[in-house]
This record gives structure tokens, C-alpha cells and sequence, in this order.
């Protein structure tokens, strides 16, 4: 097994290349602010950027969405056999395209930001020991908030979708690899992974998800439980890998002070910054985002029931996170 993993990883790239160095979260916790800070350092992430969000387009077409759908998930992580062939045909496959047209022998640190490659430390762990991890906590009581509720397993019907925004995601469609090989995987799978850890769900609680509407409804709740399961699922392998490993960055904790928790992230990562990178990363990063849920006012008597059916169902992490206030 070890001579697999040290072919996946140096037949691609340098072994003397630290990393990877790899953002993970909930989606829509604030993870572009720390991957502009790493960019900043100089730590390679990849050919490629999606739509501003610096996420990594192939990492999530061609290693995460393609495992996290497959039907055999997520009893498959419990046949070595299986899982293994399965997660190094899909490493060899995104590794190939993430550095190509670029120098394998480059020494710059490499990695990327996808959230829900959490879901994949420990695996990652083993194939490259150098792996390290940045999870990136928002509150939830935000998180929920972003796309007005409408993401993942709730993604708005393309009516409810900005013309341009609809016109771009059709563009990207029709010329980009990455996105006709992503299409071959039952998108809503992935997002069950997402939320409940498990396929098939046909109800939740009291919600009918094979009901759109039912979902709309719900949709706050629903984005909760998403981000309960990612941010759980991330601190409960993180504690199993260890502080050299996995390091926890408050979104909030960052905005407020950026300097000194930039300064910790980049010791965690063993990269020493200068004054003028720290400089930089404090006139970038922005408070606007901080607190929206405060100023969030429901359309409606069954949105103000869904806020605070959300609020009550997240409120045990919340509080162990410190988001009490």
C-alpha cells in the first residue's frame, strides 16, 4: 500500500513539495478570505480558480462530487478494498489535471480550497503525510443565510436564478470539461452526503424531501443540519489527526483580527510571513459579513417559523462553538 501511495503522489508532483495545504468547511463559511491569505504566501492552488470563489473546480468534479454520489456510499469507506481503488483512481485522475501545463518539480507549497474535502483528511492523510488542514467554522446562523437558503440539496429552480448568472452556468457547461464530466454523478446524492451523511432519505424530521416545495419551506433548517453535519464531521476527524494536522479558524476570529490569526494559521502551516503579507491579508479581509442573521427579516409567518425552527436546531453547536450572542 505504501508503494501505491508514493506512485500516486510523485509521479505528478515533486516529493519534496510541501503540502497539500487544503481550506475545508461548510460551504459559505468564509474560506475565500483564508485562500486569498494563501495565495498571498505563495502556496499553489492549482490551474484554475471558479467563478472568484477560489475553489477548486477540479477538485470537486473529479475527486469529491464523483465519490461522495457513488452509490455505495457511505458504507464504502467501510471496505478498504473498495475505498481504496476507488479514491486513487479518482487522485491520479484530479492530481493530472490540477497541475497540468505547470513545473512537477516546483517547490512553492501546493494545495486547494474545497469545503467538503473534509470528508477526505484522513484519506488524504495517508496518501500524503505532509497533508495538513485549515477549518474554516462560520456561524451557522449566517451560513444558513447564504443564497438566501437556496444551495445544494436546495438549489433554486433556474427561474429563481439572476439571467446572467443562469447564462454563465449554461456557458460553462456547454465548453468546460470539469463540468460535462461533473454531470455524469447524481448531484443530489452528493448533497445528501453533505447534509445527512447517508443516500436515499425520503424524509427528515418532518420534511417530505422528495417534495420541492416541502423543501423550499424548510429550507433554513435544512441548511443547518448541513452545516451541523459538515462542521461535526470535520472536528471529530480533525481530533483524530492531531494538532500537527488540523487547525480550527473561526470566521469571525480571522475578520476581527486578521493579522494574528493569519499569523497562527501560517505557523500551523510552517510558512513564515512577512510584516507586508500580514499587512496586506489585514487591509483585504472585510467585518461586513459578520452578524447577517441578525438583520435577516422573514417574508412571511412559515420563513419566521423555518429562522427559528434553524436557530433551535443548531443551537447545542452554536453554544460550543460560542456563538451564543
Amino acid at each position: 500500500m505504501a508503494d501505491d501511495r508514493h506512485r500516486i503522489s510523485t509521479d505528478i508532483i515533486s516529493c519534496a513539495r510541501p503540502g497539500p495545504f487544503v481550506i475545508v468547511g461548510r460551504p459559505h463559511s468564509g474560506t475565500r478570505a483564508v485562500a486569498n491569505a494563501l495565495l498571498e504566501a505563495g502556496v499553489f492552488n492549482g490551474a484554475e480558480i471558479a467563478d472568484g470563489f477560489l475553489d477548486s473546480e477540479i477538485w470537486f468534479a473529479r475527486f469529491v462530487l464523483p465519490i461522495l454520489s457513488d452509490p455505495a456510499m457511505p458504507a464504502l469507506l467501510d471496505q478498504p478494498d473498495a475505498a481504496k481503488k476507488l479514491i486513487d483512481v479518482r487522485l491520479h485522475d484530479t492530481l493530472s489535471y490540477f497541475f497540468k501545463g505547470h513545473d512537477p518539480a516546483d517547490a512553492r507549497p501546493w494545495g486547494w480550497k474545497l469545503s467538503e474535502t473534509l470528508f477526505f483528511m484522513r484519506e488524504l492523510t495517508e496518501r500524503f503525510p505532509d497533508s495538513r488542514f485549515v477549518h474554516v467554522i462560520r456561524d451557522g446562523r449566517d451560513v444558513m443565510l447564504s443564497d438566501g437558503g437556496y444551495f445544494q440539496l436546495t438549489m433554486p429552480p433556474p427561474s429563481a436564478r439572476a439571467p446572467k448568472r443562469l447564462a454563465r452556468k449554461l456557458w460553462k457547461l456547454a465548453t468546460n470539461p470539469h463540468q460535462r464530466f461533473l454531470r455524469k454523478f447524481d448531484y443530489r446524492r452528493f448533497c445528501e452526503m453533505v447534509t445527512f451523511g447517508e443516500h436515499g432519505m425520503s424524509s427528515w424530521k418532518d420534511i417530505d424531501l422528495a417534495d420541492p416545495q416541502a423543501i423550499v419551506r424548510h429550507r433554513f433548517r435544512l441548511q443547518m443540519q448541513s452545516w451541523i453535519h459538515c462542521v461535526s464531521s470535520a472536528r471529530r476527524i480533525g481530533r483524530d489527526l492531531g494538532p500537527t494536522k488540523y487547525f480550527e479558524l473561526r470566521y469571525e476570529d480571522f475578520c476581527q483580527e486578521p493579522r494574528a490569526h493569519a499569523r497562527a494559521m501560517f505557523e500551523f502551516l510552517e510558512i513564515t510571513p512577512s510584516e507586508t503579507l500580514l499587512t496586506n491579508i489585514e487591509k483585504t479581509v472585510s467585518r461586513a459579513r459578520i452578524g447577517k442573521w441578525r438583520r435577516f427579516v422573514p417574508d412571511g409567518i412559515d420563513e419566521q417559523q423555518d429562522f427559528e425552527n434553524a436557530l433551535a436546531h443548531g443551537r447545542l453547536l452554536l453554544a460550543e462553538l460560542g456563538y451564543t450572542d
